[in-house]
This record gives structure tokens, sequence and C-alpha cells, in this order.
């Protein structure tokens, strides 16, 4: 079925011509396009006073006005997903171009914007992060792998250049990983002491062995307190 618009005067499909119970077959006589240019253009024409009225409206009304979109979201959350997910897949090409012309032009102001998001949200963000890695861990470490045979001169290079300029906060960091190691009786501590002094490689150290270094490391030090205290305290 067709319908001729009155003021484009184009004969069209009815299903383009807007809804309305109290019209001829309950459909407008001015088709969909026409009725979009002469909203634009009224909403021009009248673009301070319509906003004025919404504002005020708004106010007026806005404790109904919040409950009836929380009520709309609750109901058609689900749709609402799938329409955004359906449309990110068919104009992913548009969405990445537009992504991009809007990155080129405000690189300042997004970049600010992230940085106070990732400082505000830095715990969630952290977690988020864990949680993702550990879903798909096997995926990260072929990904790892690949970029690595790929990119292994241009990441080698990288690393080098990093610690070059960075040399004093690394070495600093790394002393303080290996005082918190030998403080902490930590594996890989007790596992140097023990290749130290027997010549075992690491595959060759057990858990039971870590575990018994450990014991007498522990009474060593309480040894050495009781000594030191015996030295402090002798008349």
């Amino acid at each position: 079925m067709k319908r001729v618009c009155e003021k484009c005067g184009v004969e069209k499909e009815i299903e383009d011509f807007t809804e309305k119970k109290d019209c001829c077959q309950s459909r407008t006589h001015v088709c969909v396009s026409c009725t979009k240019k002469q909203r634009a253009k009224r909403y021009l024409k009248n673009k301070e006073k319509i906003l004025k009225q919404a504002k005020d409206r708004y106010i007026e009304n806005r404790e109904s006005i919040l409950k009836d979109a929380n009520e709309r979201y609750a109901k058609n959350v689900n749709g609402r997903r799938d329409k955004r997910i359906a449309y990110s897949k068919n104009n992913r090409e548009r969405i990445r171009a537009t992504s991009r012309k809007y990155w080129s032009k405000n690189k300042e102001k997004k970049a600010e914007k992230d940085k106070r998001y990732q400082e505000k949200n830095k715990v969630f963000l952290a977690g988020k992060k864990k949680e993702h890695y550990e879903k798909n861990r096997e995926s990260y470490s072929e990904k790892g792998k690949e970029r690595y045979v790929n990119k292994r001169e241009v990441i080698l290079a990288q690393n080098r250049e990093y610690r070059v300029k960075n040399k004093d906060e690394l070495d600093e960091k790394a002393s303080v990983r290996s005082k918190a190691r030998v403080e902490n009786l930590e594996p890989v501590y007790i596992k140097q002491t023990i290749r130290g002094q027997t010549g075992l490689r690491n595959k060759e150290i057990t858990q039971e062995m870590i575990e018994e270094k450990r014991e007498l490391l522990l009474i060593h030090r309480k040894l050495k307190e009781i000594r030191e205290w015996d030295h402090a305290n002798k008349i």
C-alpha cells in the first residue's frame, strides 16, 4: 500500500509515514523524511524557547522523569545491549574512523580525561585487568610469544634503551625486592642459598628441602637475636 506525501508530493510506501491513530489508516499524510525536516527547521527557529521549556519541564517533573527513564531502561536493558552490539558489528569501520578523527582533534583533552579516570578507578581497573588476564591466560601467552618472535630485535632494543634511561630507579627497585626476599625468606632466596651450599640445580630442589631450610634459617635468626640481646645487656 502506498500514499502520496502532502509535503514533497512523492508516492511512498505506507511504512514511510509516521503512525497516528486519529489519521486515515492510522498514518500521517506527511512522510517521515519531511517530518524530520520540519522538526529540524522548527527547532532551529525556536531553539532557545524549546530548550528553556525542556529545562523547566525537567525541573518540575524531575523525579517522575527519572523514575520513568529507569523503568524503561530496566525493561529494555537486554534489547539495548543487543542493538549496541549489532550496530557495532555492522558499523565497525565507521566507528573506528570516527574515533580516529575525534582522537586526532582532541588528543590532549582525551589523554587528560583518561588519566583522571585511571587515577580515580585504579583499584577497580586493576581488578578487572587481573580477572580478564586469568580468563584469557593462554591467549595472552600465545600472543606474547608471537609478538616476541615477530619483533624480537625491536623489543630487545627497547628494553636496553629503557634500562639505560632508568638505571638508578631499576637498581633501587631490585635492591628493595632483594631485601624483601631475604627478610621474608621467600622460596627464591632459599633456593639461592641451597644452590650456593650444595651445588644443586633449581629443578633438583624439592619443596620439602625449601621448608626445612626455612626452619633452619628462622632458628639461626632467633639465636642471632638472643646473642645480640645478651651482648647489649652484658654487665
